[in-house]
Parts: C-alpha cells; sequence; structure tokens
C-alpha cells in the first residue's frame, strides 16, 4: 500500500467508514479519477468496497488495518516518552538529585531552568515526591527505582 492509499483508507475510517468518492477527492486535493483510481485499488485489497460506483465502504479488513496501525504509532509514542523520562532520571541523577527526598526540597524555578521542563512538571516532580514522604515511604528510596511512578 503507497502513501496515499493509506491516506484515503485513514480518511474514510475516520468519516465513519463511508463516504463518496468526490468528497475523498475534494478533501485530499487530488481529482477524482484520481481517489477513483485509489479507491479501486483499496476494493482490490479488500481494504473497502465500492457501492454504485461512488460510494466507498470500509470492509473490516479496512478497519483492522487502521487501528493495528493506529496501536503501533501509540506504542512509539509511549516508547519515545519512556526515553524522555530515562534521560530526566539520568539528568536528575548526574545532578544530585539520587533520592526521592533531594527531589522533594528541589526548588521549582531550579528544576524547571535546569532541566528545560514546564513548570507544571517540575511541580507535578516535586509534588508527587513529598506525597510519597509524607505516605511514609523511605526518603533514601533511589530516585531512578520511582521516578516513572513520580511522573504519572
Amino acid at each position: 500500500m503507497n502513501s496515499q492509499d493509506f491516506k484515503v483508507l485513514k480518511y474514510i475510517f475516520n468519516q465513519g467508514g463511508q463516504i463518496k468518492v468526490q468528497l475523498i477527492a475534494l478533501k485530499n486535493n487530488v481529482s477524482t479519477d484520481y481517489a477513483y483510481l485509489v479507491c479501486r485499488s483499496l476494493e482490490r485489497a479488500d481494504y473497502i468496497s465500492l457501492i454504485r460506483s461512488n460510494l466507498c465502504h470500509l470492509t473490516s479488513k479496512g478497519s483492522d488495518f487502521i487501528k493495528k496501525d493506529s496501536e503501533k504509532v501509540e506504542s512509539t509514542n509511549a516508547r519515545a516518552e519512556d526515553g524522555n523520562d530515562g534521560e530526566l532520571t539520568l539528568n536528575l541523577i548526574k545532578a544530585g538529585y539520587k533520592t526521592v527526598a533531594d527531589l522533594a526540597a528541589a526548588p521549582l524555578a531550579k528544576l524547571t531552568q535546569s532541566f528545560n521542563i514546564s513548570v507544571k512538571k517540575s511541580a507535578e516532580l516535586i509534588n508527587n515526591a513529598r506525597e510519597r514522604l509524607k505516605n511514609n515511604n523511605d526518603a533514601y528510596e533511589s530516585l531512578e527505582n520511582v521516578l516513572k511512578q513520580l511522573i504519572r
């Protein structure tokens, strides 16, 4: 499947699974003839069915394909976020914030400026660390072990 086919298939999915070829052409800035060719290609692959040659209807195979792609994107985003958290953990430890108590005592402005994170995220980290201490958790618990829990 080429990128134009995928774009059209995703557009059909996002429009509720049924749309006219003319609207596909209009919304994707292509000619009606080209949109029809793309739809015929998707029909041959059983991703859609063409009704009366002008109405595209998403098949279960097409719907499943888009859903699987969305899951892959979400998984990739989650891994990217984990990577950012891991980088933040490493930078916090390098800067001397090795325990939950260290993070709980961190000045908000310093945390925000030093690690190029938002004030909101800095406040969240500090408040979550303080809450963790208040709930009788170990003040000397390694920051590396609990950062994901603190970020929530």
